[in-house]
């Protein structure tokens, strides 16, 4: 990730029950990003698949993610139904509606780790990320 992306405001947030998250908030249409600062790595993101609750964590399934180390051109990860999900610690973890409706995942010294992106804005439709759709 670059500098930039890493400093995700949490002005205006708002600190979701993780009911709500699970139950209330449509997830398709958006992005999952990893937010955690990897040597060399600008983006890993792709589109959600789905968000369920096992146990005492958050199992986050992007449908595929795309990757980009500094210098490289993209390229897609894909994801097998059942493996590649994120666990995210109901206890380590808090979830916060941002003002422009993302969803920020931080861990308990509140340092953003994923985010689900704002709907619509993906990475697989968007020019800011490059000419990464393939057919």
């Amino acid at each position: 990730m670059t500098g930039g992306s890493m400093r995700v405001s949490q002005e205006g947030a708002r600190r979701m029950d993780w009911d709500e998250l699970l139950w209330e908030i449509p997830v398709i249409g958006r992005d999952f990003e990893v937010l955690l600062p990897i040597e060399n790595l600008e983006l890993l993101r792709g589109p959600m698949g789905s968000i369920t609750r096992a146990g005492d964590d958050v199992r986050v399934q992007p449908e595929l993610l795309v990757r980009q180390w500094v210098g490289h051109a993209p390229e897609f990860m894909e994801i097998r139904e059942g493996s590649g999900f994120v666990r995210v610690g109901l206890v380590d973890h808090h979830a916060l509606l941002l003002p422009d409706t993302s969803i920020v995942i931080v861990d308990r010294a509140m340092s953003p780790v994923h985010r689900l992106c704002v709907p619509g804005d993906n990475v697989l439709a968007s020019s800011r990320f490059g000419h990464i759709a393939s057919d």
